[in-house]
């Protein structure tokens, strides 16, 4: 779990990131005054791209996948069951994750990483995430990797809020010194 737990916090990294450049004004205005737009846009498609695949990854249900199905599966052992620290955190984030990977913003993504990202589907796939979606997807893994930490008795607590908090300043510190650098303000080495 704290592996699925490392890969949560390098979302939140990638969302904060992707969403200052994708949403934030002074960003968009700078980047199109420097006349850098081509490599922007290149960044921020990336940015993009990784945090899909980063949080799509997180419901891959094979064997040997770091994600959330797997530790279900896990979890699902009664042999393991009888271990765990609060059953009752388990049996939520199970019920979370069935209606996370039954609704919309899940499966979008899921298809639009499998036919657009991964594969380069040249048949015209019906293209159904929407902007909004990834951040939805982040909310609901966010909460079930809590619940399952919750309910594993040597799981350290993820402090996903805290790593929301860091990487939002990150980010800002990083577009803002981008910016700064664009506007010409000399640099010191």
């Amino acid at each position: 779990m704290e592996a699925t737990n490392k890969e949560v916090v390098r979302a939140i990294s990638l969302r904060a990131l992707w969403g200052r450049c994708a949403n934030d004004q002074d960003v968009l205005t700078a980047i199109n005054d420097a006349k850098q737009a081509f490599a922007f846009i290149i960044v921020r498609e990336a940015l993009h791209k990784d945090l899909v695949l980063t949080l799509t990854k997180l419901y891959d249900t094979g064997k040997d996948d770091l994600s959330i199905p797997r530790v279900l599966g896990i979890l699902a052992d009664p042999t393991v069951r009888v271990l765990l620290a609060d059953a009752r955190a388990c049996e939520e984030a199970e019920a979370r994750h069935r209606e996370v990977t039954d609704g919309e913003h899940c499966r979008s993504l899921r298809r639009f990483r499998n036919k657009q990202l991964a594969h380069g589907d040249t048949r015209g796939a019906e293209q159904t995430a929407k902007y909004g979606h990834e951040v939805a997807l982040l909310e609901d893994t966010i909460w079930i990797s809590s619940r399952l930490s919750i309910a594993l008795p040597s799981v350290p607590p993820p402090h996903f809020e805290p790593a929301k908090m860091i990487w939002d300043y990150e980010a800002n510190r990083f577009w803002t010194a981008l910016m700064t650098g664009l506007e010409g303000t000399p640099k010191t080495s």
